[in-house]
């Protein structure tokens, strides 16, 4: 798997870059490793 968050694009062509439009885009942050396993499951002990 992977670690993903919220991110943004900027649209490139026509309407959206004439008027600096953005577009919803996930963002791989990294893949998940041992590591990050143990602090989800700190997060989750922790809710």
């Amino acid at each position: 798997g992977a670690v993903v968050v919220q991110g943004s694009r900027q649209i490139t062509r026509g309407f959206g870059k004439e008027n600096g439009l953005s577009i919803y885009a996930p963002v791989i942050v990294k893949y998940r490793d041992e590591k990050t396993d143990a602090s989800t499951k700190l997060e989750d002990y922790l809710r």
